[in-house]
């Protein structure tokens, strides 16, 4: 496996992350350049995903991507925009991340 398809997935990560997040910034796609902004991250997420799975099945990488992306997303959530945690959140979360490791193992 090309280790370049890592690099590539963790790009895809922090564009999945920065798109996802941003969405609050649009106003629901009124706000011209935070749109712009939130377009060209989601257009940067697909592009290095597709870049990864060139040498990473895509059973591997998108559930990869996904799960990253997702407890990013939540951390980035509590500590940046203040959104409410639990401890059924941390759980969940933290079972995202042991399936995220244990594919990585597989492959």
């Amino acid at each position: 496996m090309n280790p370049m398809g890592w690099v590539y997935l963790l790009l895809a990560v922090f564009f999945e992350i920065g798109w996802a997040s941003s969405l609050k910034f649009t106003a629901g796609y009124t706000r011209l350049l935070p749109s712009v902004i939130n377009a060209l991250l989601a257009a940067g997420g697909i592009f290095t995903l597709s870049k990864a799975v060139k040498s990473i099945p895509i059973a591997i990488a998108y559930p990869i991507w996904t799960g990253l992306s997702l407890a990013g997303v939540v951390i980035l959530g509590v500590y940046a925009f203040g959104e409410p945690i639990g401890i059924w959140h941390l759980i969940f979360i933290g079972l995202i991340a042991s399936g995220v490791i244990g594919l990585k193992m597989l492959s």
